[in-house]
């Protein structure tokens, strides 16, 4: 548990600096403070303490790169009056469920200064989704993705040979070329796509129970890594793909049943769709930011755990995720 929990047996806690930094996005500080105040929300099974405030950290980049897009690119601004207003409405939920924004912020270990720039920063990217948002992009949106919108499906096997993440040029094109010949022999009807995969994929599934490197049915998103499923979507039933590369090697890819889903009402779904556009754009915003941002991480801060667990707090009274995108 983040150090928001009491210690065991009323050990002293740590003293800690919630200003104090533990990572620098263009040479701005990201600090203890926001991080701690992300730990707490969440159980955090022992052994994995390092890991979990990594993961926390990162999370963290991409919400300063955002920030920094919206503030400096976008130049969103939202005023003093509207930010009182948003401050307004996160006291009165609060004693809506019986509590206080104080008490909301002591439990998240959440300073007040965090919580307002939360607050700021959701409101500008609303603002900048409204903006972008216009009818057009988002008929062009569901033009684009219409397999992730409409819950399409598809049924696909498939050939790994894998590659290690430093694999040499030489290493790669001699796994390609195998590969191809493998492609050529399925082709020519030398051999059933089934049978090559049980015969020469390295699909560590597929080793230990041979399936014929059947996947079964998975969605656009949210099963396999982007790479592997565009281009399973990209298939007709029974077409056979290119070779295809992933961060776990070379693919072939062979689609034997497709469900193509519902027919998209933008208007009826303008909500689900808008929300969609939004993660999307928000993800491919801090991409862009990331190619170019200078990142420093230090190290975790020792004795930032502690033994005693910490229960998830609630969503933060008044600052429920925008129906537009998760928050920045």
């Amino acid at each position: 548990a983040p150090p928001a929990a009491a210690p065991a047996g009323g050990a002293a806690q740590p003293k800690i600096d919630p200003k104090q930094p533990v990572a620098f996005v263009n040479k701005r500080p990201i600090t203890l403070g926001e991080a701690i105040s992300l730990l707490a929300r969440n159980q955090i099974p022992p052994g994995s303490e390092e890991r979990a405030y990594d993961s926390v950290l990162d999370s963290l980049v991409n919400t300063h790169l955002l920030r920094q897009f919206l503030d400096e690119q976008a130049k969103i601004t939202v005023s003093a009056d509207e930010l009182r207003r948003l401050e307004d409405e996160a006291r009165a939920s609060a004693e809506r469920q019986n509590t206080s924004l104080e008490i909301y912020l002591a439990n998240t270990a959440t300073l007040i200064e965090d919580f307002r720039e939360q607050m700021a920063s959701e409101q500008k990217w609303r603002v900048y989704v409204t903006q972008r948002a216009t009818d057009k992009e988002l008929k062009d949106y569901v033009e684009r993705n219409k397999d992730l919108l409409s819950g399409s499906r598809v049924r696909a096997r498939h050939i790994l040979l894998k590659l290690a993440p430093d694999a040499s040029p030489e290493a790669k094109e001699a796994a390609r070329q195998k590969l191809l010949g493998i492609r050529q022999e399925i082709v020519d009807k030398k051999i059933s796509f089934a049978d090559a995969a049980n015969k020469y994929s390295e699909d560590d599934g597929n080793i230990e129970q041979p399936s014929g490197g059947d996947l079964g049915k998975f969605p656009r998103r949210g099963i396999f890594i982007e790479p592997f499923s565009k281009a399973a979507f990209a298939l007709k039933k029974d077409e056979l793909s290119d070779v295809v590369e992933t961060e776990y090697g070379l693919h072939l890819i062979n689609v034997t049943d497709r469900d193509e889903g519902q027919a998209i009402d933008i208007e009826k779904a303008r909500a689900a769709i808008l929300n969609q556009y939004a993660g999307d754009l928000q993800a491919e915003i801090v991409e862009q930011m990331r190619k170019t941002a200078e990142i420093e991480l230090k190290p975790m801060p020792k004795d930032l755990f502690q033994t005693t667990p910490a229960q998830p707090a609630a969503a933060a009274p008044g600052t429920t995720k925008p129906a537009t995108a998760p928050a920045p």
